[in-house]
């Protein structure tokens, strides 16, 4: 219970796929006795993402299909593969979709059902931690993006605008600042002369 508890603790730090699977493995090695954990993908091709083992161990893994399917089915399964005790346990991610499978083994002694309920534990703050650090990969990319587009070519400094209004008026920014000229600028209360006005200050040489 404590290896479970300090994975909740340890994954709440972790950023990305990657570690989020390391970490997955380091705590199903310890928490459950296991010489060897891995956390495998779910795709066409079923490989490992990350794995931790005994220092005697080897990482070489052999996974039977019928096991995969059962797993990819969101059940718990204990086996017996070339003299080990397996048990696989699914990582599920938004709308209890299969993301990935924890695979612990171990030679000896089989699993028991505790044993299975702790596996699914690890597993499910895995697939909580992986749904959670992709969520905030894919807010830092929108972020980025935004960012970008903000500070391109369709925004300078105050003006920020993709519309043909929006253009002509950073257009007559563009035109007007260079000059050596007083510049009148008209309009209501509230339309923005003053964000214009800098602007154009901005795109002077008495600015530079």
């Amino acid at each position: 219970l404590a290896a479970i508890a300090g994975l909740g603790d340890r994954l709440r730090t972790e950023a990305g796929r990657d570690a989020v699977a390391r970490a997955t493995c380091d705590a199903a090695l310890s928490a459950l006795g296991a010489h060897r954990a891995f956390v495998l993908s779910t795709g066409r091709r079923v490989a490992p993402l990350a794995a931790a083992v005994a220092s005697t161990e080897s990482t070489q893994l052999q996974v039977p299909q019928d096991l995969v399917d059962k797993v990819r089915e969101r059940q718990v399964v204990t086996a017996e593969s070339n003299g080990r005790a397996v048990l696989a346990a699914p990582i599920q991610g938004a709308d209890t979709e299969v993301i990935g499978i924890l695979w612990i083994d171990r030679k000896g002694q089989p699993w028991d059902q505790i044993d299975s309920l702790a596996a699914n534990c690890v597993a499910f703050l895995a697939g909580a931690a992986w749904v959670s650090s992709d969520a905030r990969d894919q807010a830092i990319r929108r972020a980025d993006a935004l960012e970008e587009q903000l500070s391109g070519p369709a925004g300078t400094g105050d003006l920020i605008g993709r519309s043909a209004a929006a253009q002509r008026v950073m257009d007559f920014v563009n035109r007007v600042g260079p000059a050596d000229a007083t510049i009148l600028l008209g309009g209501e209360s509230g339309a923005g002369k003053e964000m214009v006005a800098r602007e154009i200050h901005r795109a002077s040489r008495r600015a530079k």
